[in-house]
């Protein structure tokens, strides 16, 4: 990924040292965006579609998780799940 992909993707550069807060940062902006993306499928009628995405966003949660290898702060981890259990689909 070029430096102006990473800018379009609004995730910190490749050669960037990852610290766990650009982590965390990045996967809450990630899981929100895609959060979003599933809801607005939802209100154009595409049930199937908004289902993906909204399943995308529990994968990034799930890279988050596995990234920080366990030992992430439990508020951070709360405040994700909550984010996750705004469902999308009634």
């Amino acid at each position: 990924m070029n430096a102006l992909q990473s800018r379009i993707l609004d995730v910190p550069a490749p050669a960037q040292v990852w610290t766990y807060t650009d982590l965390t940062e990045t996967a809450e902006k990630q899981i929100e965006r895609l959060l979003e993306i599933a809801a607005e499928k939802q209100r154009q009628g595409d049930p199937l579609l908004a289902k993906i995405y909204q399943d995308f966003a529990q994968g990034a949660f799930v890279l988050w998780k596995t990234l920080t290898k366990g030992r992430f702060d439990d508020v951070d981890h709360d405040r994700i799940e909550r984010m996750l259990a705004r469902k999308v689909m009634p």
